[in-house]
């Protein structure tokens, strides 16, 4: 699997994706913001339980709620690399599903294959729901529990299982359809990474962000961030409208 340079531009990244189901871009964050984002994250990891299921891992920890609680991440959801991706994914009205800090710590096994794009059964095949991005915080290697991907997955085939390492401070991106799974941490150290979703602006979000992030924190936040999270009207029909307005008023 070729890994692509941030400095590549976003066509061969989203090339990539159409053709085996994610791109791996090396080297996206600056290694001072990377810092403030470690040492961000690690403070709230320590206030994080456990999941308690194969699915969620009984060695792996997760934040939810992120953007309620740090700003740290505002520069990672809202990066032009990501956001450019998922407009030529997913079209222009897309949202933010969910963001989740993963922890994979020592121990932990492999977590079952899955396809993000499941949540919507009802949606015709041929639509792309979901593109998913993960941020490497820590090296992700074969040993500490890099994500698997399986090629061409998202085309109605499996391909061979690709091992998506990549340094600290990258970017993986997959779309709805492509079967992955974090792997098993063999290593000594810990795997994190920060998983933003996005999805097609008319569907439900998996993690419901008019709750998980209050109003009195999302009227403080960027615009663009407020549409992200959801503050918008959709083209379709007014979708999201409150009084046949747009909501970002709302929080004006």
């Amino acid at each position: 699997m070729q890994k692509i340079n941030e400095r590549i531009p976003s066509d061969k990244i989203i090339a990539d994706i159409h053709t085996n189901g994610f791109a791996i871009v090396e080297n996206v964050i600056e290694e001072q913001a990377l810092r403030r984002i470690k040492t961000e994250m690690s403070s709230l990891f320590e206030l994080a339980s456990f999941g308690e299921n194969e699915f969620h891992g009984y060695r792996t920890r997760r934040i939810h709620g992120l953007l309620a609680k740090t700003r740290a991440l505002d520069v990672l959801v809202m990066h032009p690399v990501a956001l450019v991706v998922a407009e030529a994914i997913l079209g222009a009205e897309f949202q933010l599903s969910i963001g989740v800090g993963i922890e994979i710590l020592p121990g932990e096994s492999a977590q079952p294959l899955h396809r993000e794009g499941d949540l919507y059964p009802s949606v015709r095949a041929d639509v792309t729901t979901v593109l998913s991005s993960m941020w490497t915080l820590t090296e992700f290697t074969e040993r500490n529990g890099a994500t698997r991907m399986v090629r061409e997955s998202h085309l109605g085939r499996e391909g061979a299982t690709v091992v998506a390492t990549a340094g600290p401070g990258s970017l993986i991106l997959w779309q709805g359809k492509t079967l992955h799974a974090a792997g098993a941490n063999l290593d000594s150290t810990s795997r994190i990474g920060i998983n933003f979703d996005y999805n097609l602006g008319w569907l439900r979000q998996q993690e419901n962000q008019y709750l998980s992030i209050p109003p009195p924190i999302a009227a403080r936040l960027p615009e663009r961030l407020q549409r992200l999270i959801g503050y918008q009207m959709s083209s379709r029909g007014r979708l999201g409208q409150v009084n046949f307005e747009d909501p970002i008023r709302l929080l004006q």
